[in-house]
């Protein structure tokens, strides 16, 4: 993810309900060991709950800098995305 800083390998995939995969970062070292992310999907109503949870950090600075990191470049960007395309077909 974000053109390789970021990379892994996929751990659990269940279509439409999870995926969980490794993830590291290009700039967390050599010796670092993996962090886990998992993505859940469930109905409610006629929308898709999007549950992230990134486990295994190495510290509470780094939960705290991931956390600030995926509602920047991923959650918030999603939401105004699909905000667009929900309005376009309305």
């Amino acid at each position: 993810m974000f053109d390789g800083w970021a990379k892994g390998v996929v751990l659990a995939y269940a279509p439409g309900k999870l995926l969980s995969t490794t993830w590291i970062a290009e700039d967390w070292g050599a010796r670092a060991l993996p962090s886990i992310v998992s993505y859940r999907f469930a109905r409610h109503g006629r929308k898709t709950r999007v549950s992230i949870v990134h486990r295994n950090l190495t510290d509470t600075s780094a939960a705290a800098a991931h956390r600030s990191g995926w509602y920047e470049f991923v959650i918030n960007p999603l939401k105004h995305h699909l905000t667009l395309k929900h309005k376009e077909h309305a």
